[in-house]
């Protein structure tokens, strides 16, 4: 990486030209302009040692909205050199979340899913509109959003992809070769009872979203999976946290019906199907 310094014309924070839905301008917290102003007059390699931080309470570590303005301001600059070594970064501190989020994809579908999250990403990035300003605002919560969206994509080909083959939730235990047992031993479908990380056998875990799938409509059915399975709450206190109600739009009370329906077809379904 080059020595020399940043090529900045002025230590001037470009403007966020987007607006929310009470039409009020997007506004940086003070701490990511601060941020980005000490970069500014940095050299390169000054930047990137910053952006290799790990430690939030380090000082001179970057958020990753400061990132995304100096991700952006380097490619306006046709600096291809320190774009493409903040944007290893960027995606680095994506991974690890990335790969949760879609804990639940088919394996041979991670790849591509993992790829298009990232590719919307920099899209939103490299925009030369406003699109991508709140990413400078909020970037995990746009980041969530990209990630949920490219999760309902997959997750509703999944579905398709496993009803045009062969539901073996139609198929008699004989014919599939497995223990009568397995019919018996299936987790109920009752709140309490539910399987998470901690509770409950991955084949009871693809047990209970394989009939999710065969059973729910969109979108409850993925709000299930996402409620269940990823930990999404309904709501939550705290504004910055993604939820169900938010991501849906919808109060927390909808959200609330939409999993007890959720629960009781699969209920019904479950009885008819598994005994």
């Amino acid at each position: 990486m080059s020595q020399k310094p940043s090529n900045n014309k002025n230590n001037t924070l470009e403007p966020l030209t987007g607006r929310n839905a009470e039409e009020h301008d997007y506004e940086r917290s003070s701490e990511v302009e601060r941020q980005i102003l000490a970069c500014l007059s940095l050299s390169e390699t000054e930047i990137v040692a910053k952006a290799k931080l790990e430690n939030k309470e380090e000082n001179g570590y970057l958020q990753e909205e400061a990132l995304v303005y100096l991700i952006k301001k380097s490619r306006k600059e046709q600096n291809p050199g320190l774009y493409n070594d903040l944007a290893q970064m960027l995606v680095d501190r994506c991974h690890k979340r990335l790969i949760y989020r879609h804990r639940n994809i088919d394996s041979e579908a991670k790849d591509d899913a993992y790829a298009n999250v990232i590719l919307n990403l920099f899209e939103e990035i490299c925009a030369k509109d406003k699109k991508g300003d709140f990413l400078q605002v909020r970037f995990w919560v746009t980041f969530d959003r990209m990630a949920i969206d490219v999760f309902r994509t997959y997750s509703r080909k999944q579905s398709k992809d496993r009803v045009n083959l062969h539901p073996d939730s139609f198929i008699g235990a004989d014919e599939t070769g497995e223990s009568e047992d397995l019919w018996e031993t299936a987790v109920p479908l009752i709140d309490q009872n539910i399987p998470d990380n901690r509770r409950g056998s991955s084949a009871e875990m693809e047990g209970l979203k394989k009939d999710a799938y065969q059973v729910l409509k969109e979108p409850i059915r993925t709000i299930f999976l996402l409620h269940h399975y990823e930990g999404w709450p309904i709501g939550s206190i705290d504004p910055d946290e993604w939820t169900l109600s938010k991501q849906y739009k919808v109060s927390e009370k909808t959200i609330g019906n939409w999993l007890r329906k959720a629960e009781k077809d699969l209920q019904e379904w479950r009885g008819d199907h598994h005994e």
